[in-house]
């Protein structure tokens, strides 16, 4: 295995929000970023002049041959492509090449072509999310000790700890036989998130509050905070966990001009009122009759 002593020679293929902030962040801690692939070759010379790197293209032909590292952040959708071409290239030496994706749902399986030409595969994500609207600044900001999930053989897993301490993270191995799961855990703690408070924004509309979501700001963080310290279940408050059917029948109603949220309200109660089960705070009276109030369509 190739020491992680200067210097390891990287390439990075894929330089959008996330090939470039990684390579970035790789090139503060001292590693050396040898070439900078890119299907936009404007995207590939930002990256490369971020750091320090005079080889940059949109042709992976072009990729360095001394690379040791190689680090694929593109759209998982052309994770498999671009491994079937990089496993075809000549001069470089496969035996001594370590190959990652970035990818949270896809897993080293996508890597096979180069795993069978002899390199030592694995998939690397970085659980943040990579929003176009934030300044590279702040994005490498976000990005400070945040997890990194880890699948792939045993035989890269040291080499990766060592990236990954590079980038100032924490290791998370995933199974791969639950890498798919571990990527919804990803997708709920994210993407379904901020769901939930365009939900809100759009209750907080027909108020006319002019701050928008900003009055909520304190309660929202502040039951992040308490499911994150004690877990959901004793997280819950409000009219489920009370057992409140008076005040779930006035949402409910409240609600019946708009079908989204009414269904989406029913949804997001009838599994409160498991989490709220597990407290045990309610008879099963109370859950039978607020499960009937909120299936009611």
């Amino acid at each position: 295995m190739p020491s992680l002593r200067k210097p390891l020679h990287i390439s990075i293929i894929g330089a959008g929000k996330v090939g470039t902030s990684l390579a970035v962040l790789l090139h503060r801690n001292g590693y050396n970023i040898t070439s900078v692939i890119s299907l936009h070759r404007s995207s590939a010379k930002r990256c490369a002049r971020l750091v320090g790197c005079s080889k940059h293209s949109n042709n992976i032909a072009d990729i360095a041959p001394i690379s040791r590292f190689i680090l694929i952040a593109v759209p998982e959708e052309k994770i498999q492509e671009v491994a079937q071409r990089l496993s075809t290239l000549r001069g470089i030496d496969f035996s001594r090449l370590y190959v990652a994706h970035t990818s949270g749902v896809l897993d080293s399986k996508a890597l096979k072509p180069l795993t069978t030409a002899g390199a030592k595969t694995f998939s690397l994500h970085p659980i943040q999310s990579f929003p176009r609207s934030i300044s590279l600044a702040k994005q490498l900001q976000m990005l400070n000790g945040i997890p990194y999930g880890f699948e792939g053989s045993s035989k890269s897993i040291s080499f990766a700890r060592r990236i990954v301490r590079a980038l100032n993270g924490r290791f998370l191995v995933v199974p791969k036989e639950k890498k798919i799961l571990y990527h919804i855990a990803c997708v709920v703690a994210s993407n379904y998130m901020v769901s939930i408070l365009g939900a809100l924004e759009e209750v907080t509309g027909s108020l006319k509050f002019s701050q928008g979501l900003k009055p909520f700001k304190k309660l929202i963080l502040a039951s992040i905070e308490n499911a994150l310290r004690d877990g959901a279940a004793r997280a819950l408050t409000g009219p489920i966990v009370r057992g409140s059917r008076g005040t779930i029948k006035l949402h409910l109603n409240e609600l019946s001009g708009n079908k989204k949220l009414r269904t989406l309200y029913r949804s997001l109660g009838l599994y409160t009122l498991e989490l709220a089960r597990k407290q045990r705070k309610l008879t099963p009276a109370q859950q039978q009759t607020l499960k009937k109030i909120l299936s009611q369509r």
